[in-house]
């Protein structure tokens, strides 16, 4: 399978529907995100015309995708998502890339993101490209903490990553 990654695309549905399927793997760890809210269709596109969204498509068929934020000179990966049936083909690796791409090109001094600490699949990944756990919670990790709680994540099991650049 060949994959291109984008910032063009407009099928927001699509996106949505891998953000829950992708959130529905947790299932194998016994955590249950069926209540968990996904990016709405307006927020997808604000990230989009941010030019903060990432695509992997092949044709017109998305296959996961990435979005980040930015808070002071941090880049934030907000969501990183593949769908399960083209899980283990690059495809996450090659959307962390970019992002970490785009962080270097906007001269960010690193990378944070919020992740459950036992999922193997993405801490494997991210622990290949360098993230590290870190403590540290300046003012914005806080706010994206309260606001993960407010949504219905557990409050243990989840950690955060520093990927310094």
């Amino acid at each position: 399978m060949v994959w291109t990654i984008t910032q063009s695309f407009n099928d927001w549905t699509q996106l949505q529907k891998i953000e829950k399927s992708g959130a529905n793997r947790l299932k194998e760890i016994n955590i249950d995100p069926s209540f968990w809210p996904v990016f709405s269709v307006s927020e997808l596109a604000e990230y989009s015309a941010r030019q903060r969204l990432w695509i992997a498509k092949d044709k017109n068929t998305a296959l996961g995708f990435a979005a980040a934020d930015v808070f002071e000179r941090t880049a934030h990966l907000e969501e990183i998502d593949v769908d399960p049936y083209h899980s283990r083909l690059g495809i996450g690796k090659s959307l962390l890339t970019h992002v970490i791409e785009w962080a270097k090109d906007h001269h960010f001094a690193g990378i944070t993101l919020r992740t459950f600490s036992s999922t193997p699949w993405s801490m494997g990944l991210y622990k290949k490209f360098g993230f590290a756990v870190t403590d540290s919670q300046p003012e914005y990790l806080k706010r994206i903490i309260e606001k993960e709680i407010l949504d219905g994540f557990p409050k243990t099991g989840r950690v955060t990553l520093i990927l310094n650049l």
